[in-house]
């Protein structure tokens, strides 16, 4: 009987009938023990090991088998060691007469027994489980002799681990039942031993517990799995597989390059050789069939995989560079069979991977070592690789398959071996080689660098050394050619960075294919100075075993049947642990086909029921019940099973915009109102509550939208996010970055905001159109809002707040809306736009997508899909903008990468996506980490990287700007602050200001009776309690957010109107008329209309002149107050000075309800300037004229001229004029705190330079500044000649004095009441409309005295009409006159007057291309000189009638005295249809000097000259 424990002992029983009769290391059985080392010669030794040395089994050729000590030398147990290991906590428990093997003494003496634990103990180091296997022995030795040890087993010493569906008993049967004998429990005459045994209601089936359900098939004498398929017969021809308990059998046969043969115990037909392919360094391959190239390589190559159909399993050897972290790649090989897939790290990691488990580290050294190679078997295809430093050598079977990859076709014929992967033969390495290609298709993994062109490595110093006649390699050359490995180790050491190491590895890759030929070359190293380098507790050996001992089984755990190999060697007494030599003692354990180092902790079940600990000192792996945490699942993460913490709940909004919810929902909703983004639903969920909401704005004209502003609400705390990395907290602008209370960081990367908090909350906002939600796992099943629910099903995510289900994203969206007084829509519906050819739109947009593009390494990570849709849909109906928006779109994805820790590449080579301010450049990867100004916040160190613009080496960012590091500002109570930034603290009691790097000064200040301290456009700060628009100058607009425009257009336009934002009680429209003065550069307000309306009853300022103060109605009063005339509705006051100053004020709850000139008055500069359209204005021209209103004079703006250069020759000049404004110690320095001046010096800066200060300019700008000041309530010191001689700015006429701070009220004729002036005043009520001036000029009334008004009959003339001119009710000529004489001087239709003296002929007025079909004409005037070369008269041909001669044609009638008069009348039809010296006779004369161009003269002489006829004499 022969008995084998499949491990470590080995039991033969012999009846006596053998006694006398054997031989080998049993001994001979003549009951005498002194003659048992006897010598398969017959010679009796002492030594043992010459003994069973005799004894080796011819055949066994295997290297290091043989004896590296003698007898008990090779225990080396010292003193200490015996006396341990003979304790009773070792070996000696054996002996112990009280231990649990006692009763077994005198049937089995213990003490050979002992001896053997003793010395396998030394050798092992202690190694537990050696001390369990020779106790096991033991035990089972008592078993068979009838006896039972009591129990020594016990947790934690020599525990049996048993595998699935079965149990430890220490007493078990020795004949356990089977499948094939379910009773062989009875009459066993086996005795009893320690075993696992299976479960109730399960049955031993080849060795596994199995229900009775699942039993083989006892089939021709054999047993066979349920399942199992075999090959039986000696020429394998039948192929039988077992089903259900029956076996059905088909017929078989191997193919032409296969045998039929028995294997590992299992008959199956086996390839008749195999051939090899090379992979050596970054670019080298040998085919099957030898041929061999160069090919510098990719991301991911496939090397050999099986081509079309084949009955044989199907396989893929692939290789792939994986990009790690943003810098580098690792290396990694994949081999897939069968459904697994079986990666292997070629790094230092050799981390190896099945089916995306990291089922272990694989016991596999450091490759440069050669310690050991990786094989992978199929069952009828054999595919092995090694893996050393430089060569990748892949073997595979000679079988009938059509293969293809780098590795060819494997036909034994090279000259084909370059064929595409659709057959295509090819004579090109690079179209060969690019036809493999998976994965990425980017050229950065290519390695195609010659590093070391000058060096001759063909000589006999590098590479020249394998075919050197004289070199160690010749016994090698028959059957590896040494010319081509030549080749092949030039082109390596030539991209290698270290040739001489270099060098070294490419001669052992070929040592290796030498030995694997079977030719060994002895020791090449010393003669080639290539000496070996071993890690510790290994040796080099030039013919060493390819299947060394590893942990934990202390031997190679199967049949070793490689060559010998040159390499690294573990010394006696250690095995091989990963890529390290270790004793014993430091192996890990095996637990269920998987190896664990020792401690390692890892998850059991498909559902993480255990947790198991790997105890290294036992080798056994020990489990106890355990389960997922309530926040983490069981599933793999990173190639690692086990309970890990549920993924982050991540939701964006990008473009159009484009919603991607917590659950992975996509879908677009345009609505431009405020969003509930994100809040969570339960208070009682005992989370941390906040909400994030989006400000959505129109985009481009479309019916769409962008995400414009986003604000995160958490902690007490509102922070809003808009563009430029501008952040509002409560309401107050404040420099980034900063730490809210501790745990909200707040800080910038690139151009993207983030908002961050200890609980896990994140949230990003790119200033444009994209938004980013990320939420810690414990939200899940609690989240609310557009991003959707968060409980892991995108079908459920639309719903309202109330609960219930929505099924458009219009609804959904609008369920969401912030509630608030603000107008907005919620989305386009039916009218959203859609892209009808979007094949340029999927061209530009292709970058995201391209798997050879700079963003491919991503795709793995985050799908490309969604993010190309969306951009396509962008760009397409982007229009004019769809640059911007295809830059934006691309960053969306490139930042979502970034989130994921993908690898990118720069993509912005050919666009124009990105302009970096002073100071800063480009960065594809960057960080703000130690390059802040704010050195104590920490935030930006918490981020990976961004996109974008950061500083400049030498610069740190300060604010939004990059400043140099010695100058920075100030961090004051939690915030930072620029240089020269000033800013009030909470209440306004105290104002301060940054004045150097943390330096801040403070002074005590509060704000003036007519103001309140609060917050406006981001700034605490003294306001007055209605917000200001201030119109003056050239014009500049100063809106009531605070943004700044220069516009001079000559037309009338909408300063601010409610519009449709305005409600049943009240509309209102103010519109200002600018014109020239003197300048076509420059403009000024000239005249200002308002229409207003109050619960029906309306105000319209339009007509003839009245007397100040007067009231209309009850809703509005009109009248004079300092300088300012002044209209006054309560909750809207205008006031314009009647020169070039207009100052609107409105109460806040106008907030968001206006537009036009004045902005939007929502509290956001940013977007003031917006078309009535809703898009943002390109710049202030653009902004300007579409706020032109209708009531504009035909052909205005004519004459403007805009200043294209920008040049100010004077800038330094006109600032220093202007500088009384900015002045800290002027006269309005005190005004500073409760009025922004910047704007105010900018513009007049800008005035000067347009127009110069010679005609009040200066004052004019100077003045609007102290105008507005004075609204406010402030006092300014006197600026005028008392205090600033030069400061000549205002003349009063007779009677008056200037005063820097009057009034008229009490000083007036009329009873004092602010309001208006200038024009006639009419009420509609009830749809009649009242005069209060007396029409049809039946009386002539006139103010004799005070309240004395003396009225008489009166009438027009038959020639003349009543009505109203230059703003004056009275008796007019049906006709109007221009008249021409003396020098001459002429009064235009209009009443302008010129003065010109030419000596031409000039066009007095023709109707040119203002006439019409029916009536066209032209008066011409030719002066000529009287005794005086500067004056000259008219004269003109005609006849004479009582002394003018006159050309009568009804509408128009020429005079003219035959001297030096001439009159030119014409009906009122003519009106705005005539030019010429006359003017256009539009009621305007201002604008009468124009010339034929259009544009208006500068002075007299040029507008004379512009109008010369062409019929003048020549000269």
């Amino acid at each position: 009987t022969v008995s084998y424990d499949t491990y470590s002992h080995v039991g033969i029983s012999l009846p006596y009938t053998y006694q006398n009769a054997t031989c080998g290391l049993c001994g001979n059985f003549n009951n005498q023990p002194g003659d048992d080392f006897q010598t398969r010669n017959g010679e009796v030794v002492s030594s043992d090991v010459d003994f069973a040395n005799s004894w080796r089994a011819s055949g066994d050729e295997d290297p290091g088998c043989e004896a590296q000590c003698r007898g008990l030398e090779c225990a080396g147990c010292n003193a200490a060691q015996t006396a341990l290991y003979n304790n009773n906590d070792h070996c000696g428990i054996l002996q112990n007469s009280s231990g649990p093997f006692a009763a077994c003494h005198q049937t089995l003496p213990p003490q050979n027994f002992v001896q053997s634990c003793v010395y396998d103990l030394c050798i092992g180091g202690g190694y537990q489980p050696i001390l369990c296997q020779s106790l096991g022995v033991y035990a089972s030795q008592c078993q068979q002799n009838g006896i039972q040890p009591a129990s020594w087993r016990r947790p934690g010493f020599c525990e049996i681990p048993c595998p699935a569906n079965s149990h430890f008993e220490s007493q078990a049967t020795g004949c356990p039942s089977t499948c094939v004998n379910p009773n062989s429990t009875q009459n066993c005459p086996l005795p009893v031993q320690e075993s696992c045994v299976c479960d109730t209601g399960y049955v031993l089936s080849a060795g596994q517990c199995v229900p009775y359900a699942q039993c083989g098939c006892s089939f021709e004498g054999r047993y066979y799995q349920s399942g199992q398929t075999v090959i039986l017969d000696e020429d394998c021809g039948r192929r039988c597989s077992c089903t259900a308990g029956s076996m059905t059998c088909s017929p078989h046969g191997c193919g032409p390059h296969e045998s039929c043969s028995v294997d590992a115990g299992e008959r199956g037909c086996r390839p008749n050789g195999y051939a090899t392919c090379l992979i050596r360094g970054p670019g080298s391959y040998q085919t099957f069939d030898g041929l061999t190239y160069q090919y510098p390589g990719a991301c991911k190559l496939i090397v050999a995989k099986v081509i079309g159909s084949s009955d044989h399993p199907h396989f893929n050897v692939s290789t792939e560079k994986v990009p790690q972290g943003q810098e580098s790649f690792s290396n990694y090989l994949n081999i897939e069979a069968q459904g697994a897939k079986v990666t292997i790290g070629m790094d230092s990691s050799n981390r190896v991977w099945v089916s995306d488990y990291n089922i272990f580290q694989h016991p596999k050294p450091d490759c440069n070592h050669g310690l050991k190679c990786v094989a992978c078997c199929e069952k009828d295809v054999k595919i092995s690789c090694q893996l050393t430093s430089l060569p990748m050598v892949c073997y595979i079977a000679r079988i009938l398959i059509s293969l293809g990859g780098l590795c060819g076709n494997y036909n034994n014929e090279p000259n084909d071996d370059f064929q595409t992967p659709d057959g295509t033969l090819v004579h090109s390495v690079q179209v060969f080689g690019d036809s493999w290609r998976e994965g990425s298709l980017a050229s950065h993994c290519v390695e195609n660098t010659n590093r070391n062109i000058m060096t001759n490595f063909n000589s006999s110093d590098y590479c020249g050394i394998l075919s050197s006649p004289h070199g160690p390699f010749t016994p090698c050359w028959p059957v590896v050619n040494p010319s081509q490995q030549v080749d092949v180790c030039v082109d390596i050491l030539r991209r290698s960075e270290d040739p001489e190491s270099t060098l070294c590895q490419v001669l052992r890759d070929y040592v290796l294919m030498c030995q694997q030929k079977g030719v060994s070359l002895g020791e090449w190293r010393n003669t080639t100075g290539c000496a070996a380098t071993c890690p510790s507790n290994s040796h080099s050996e030039v013919c060493g075993t390819s299947c060394p001992s590893t942990c934990p089984s202390l031997s190679f755990p199967f049949s070793c049947d490689t060559p010998c190999q040159d390499g690294c060697q573990c010394n006696d007494g250690f095995v091989l642990n990963g890529n390290r030599c270790v004793p014993p003692t430091s192996c890990g354990c095996y637990h269920q086909g998987r190896y664990w180092q020792s401690g390692q902790q890892f998850w059991d079940g498909e559902e993480c029921q255990s947790l198991c600990s790997c105890n290294g000192v036992t080798g056994v792996v020990s489990c106890v019940p355990h389960s997922c945490g309530p926040d983490e699942a069981c599933r793999v993460v990173d190639g690692e099973f086990g309970c890990h913490p549920n993924p982050r709940g991540t939701c964006s909004a990008s473009g159009d915009p484009h919603y991607l919810t917590f659950d992975g929902k996509t879908y677009d909703f345009q609505g431009t109102c405020r969003y509930v983004l994100a809040e969570v639903c339960h208070s009682s969920s005992g989370l941390h509550q906040f909400s994030v909401e989006a400000k959505n704005m129109p985009w481009n004209g479309l019916p769409v939208s962008i995400t414009a502003e986003v604000a995160v609400t958490v902690w007490g705390y509102k922070v809003w996010m808009f563009s430029n990395n501008r952040v509002e907290v409560d309401g107050i602008t404040r420099n980034l970055p900063f730490v809210l209370n501790g745990n909200i960081s707040v800080f910038a990367s690139g151009y993207q905001t983030f908002v961050r908090t200890s609980f896990g909350l994140s949230v990003m906002y790119d200033g444009w159109s994209t938004v980013s939600i990320s939420v810690p796992p414990d939200y899940r099943r609690n989240m609310c809002g557009l991003c959707g629910n968060f409980n892991d099903n995108p079908n459920d995510d639309f719903h309202s707040p109330d609960g219930a289900a929505v099924t458009t994203p219009d609804a959904f969206g609008a369920a969401w809306k912030v509630p608030g007084n603000y107008s907005c829509s919620d989305g386009c519906g039916s009218s959203c736009p859609r892209c009808t050819n979007d094949q340029a739109a999927r061209v530009q947009c292709e970058v995201i997508q391209a798997a050879d593009g700079p963003l491919s390494f991503c795709h793995e990570h985050v799908d490309p899909a969604p993010f190309f849709s969306d951009c396509v849909f962008d760009v397409c109906v982007g229009g004019n903008a769809r640059n911007d928006l295809l830059c934006r779109a691309i960053e969306t994805y490139v930042s979502a990468c970034q989130s994921a820790n993908a690898r990118i590449y720069p993509w912005r080579q050919n666009t124009t996506c990105i302009n970096c301010p002073a100071n800063s450049h480009y960065e594809l990867c960057g960080t703000d980490c130690g390059h802040t100004c704010v050195s104590s916040t920490n935030a930006t160190c918490e981020h990976a990287c961004s996109e974008g613009c950061f500083c400049d080496e030498g610069f740190v960012r300060s604010g939004t700007t990059c400043v140099p590091e010695e100058s920075c500002g100030c961090q004051y109570g939690g915030f930072y602050y620029n240089v020269g930034e000033s800013f009030w603290k909470d209440g306004c009691s105290e104002r301060c200001e940054c004045l150097a790097s943390d330096v801040v000064h403070c002074a005590a200040a509060s704000c003036t009776p007519a103001q309140q301290c609060t917050v406006r456009n981001g700034q605490l700060g003294c306001y007055d309690g209605m917000s200001t628009c201030t119109v003056w100058g050239d014009p500049h607009y100063i809106t009531f957010d605070g943004a700044l425009a220069h516009f001079q257009g000559t037309c009338s336009y909408i300063i601010t109107e409610t519009g449709s934002h305005g409600n049943n009680h009240t509309q209102f429209e103010v519109v200002a008329t600018n014109n020239h003065r003197g300048n076509n550069h420059v403009s000024f307000v000239s005249s200002v209309d308002i229409h207003f309306s109050k619960d029906a009853e309306s105000v319209r300022v339009d007509g003839s002149d009245v007397s100040l103060p007067t009231t209309v109605g009850g809703i509005a009063q009109v009248s004079t107050q300092g300088g300012f005339v002044v209209f006054n509705a309560a909750d809207l006051i205008v006031q314009f000075d009647g020169q070039s100053t207009l100052l609107v004020r409105m109460s806040q709850h106008y907030q968001n309800k206006v537009s036009g000139m004045c902005g939007n008055f929502n509290g956001d500069p940013s977007d003031d300037k917006v078309k009535p359209s809703g898009t943002l204005a390109q710049n202030d021209t653009e902004f300007g004229h579409s706020w032109k209103s209708p009531s504009s004079q035909p052909g205005c703006g004519s004459t403007d001229e805009i200043n294209e250069d920008g040049h100010c020759r004077f800038s330094q000049e006109y600032s220093e004029l202007c500088s009384i404004i900015t002045n800290t110690s002027g006269p309005f320095s005190a005004c500073h705190l409760h009025s922004d001046p910047q704007p105010f010096f900018s513009s007049c800066v800008y005035d000067l330079c347009l127009y110069s200060p010679a005609n009040g300019m200066l004052c004019s700008a100077v003045s609007a500044y102290e105008k507005t000041c004075t609204v406010l309530g402030y006092k300014a010191v006197m600026w005028t000649p008392t205090t600033s001689p030069r400061w000549l700015c205002i003349y009063c006429p007779a009677n008056s004095h200037y005063e820097l701070c009057g009034t008229d009220c009490g000083h007036t004729c009329v009873s004092c009441f602010p309001l208006w002036y200038g024009f006639i005043i009419m009420m509609w009520k009830d749809g009649k409309m009242e005069t209060i001036l007396k029409d049809g000029c039946s009386e002539r009334c006139e103010c004799f005295a005070s309240d004395v008004v003396h009225c008489a009959a009166a009438s027009c003339t038959p020639a003349q009409q009543c009505t109203v001119r230059n703003g004056q009710l009275g008796c007019y000529d049906g006709m109007s006159t221009c008249t021409v004489w003396g020098d001459p001087h002429y009064i235009t239709f209009d009443g302008a007057l010129a003065h010109f003296q030419g000596t031409c002929s000039y066009i007095i007025t023709e109707t040119g291309s203002h006439g019409n079909n029916h009536t066209q004409f032209e008066v011409v005037a030719t002066n000529n000189h009287r005794g005086n070369d500067h004056v000259s008269f008219c004269i003109a041909q005609v006849s004479t009638q009582e002394g003018f001669i006159v050309f009568n044609a009804a509408d128009l009638i020429v005079q003219f005295d035959g001297q030096s008069t001439l009159l030119v009348r014409m009906s009122q039809h003519y009106q705005n249809k005539v030019s010429g010296m006359c003017g256009n006779f539009n009621g305007d004369p201002s604008d009468d000097k124009v010339k034929p161009s259009g544009t208006l003269a500068q002075n007299d002489t040029e507008f004379g000259h512009s109008w010369k006829s062409p019929t003048s004499q020549p000269g």
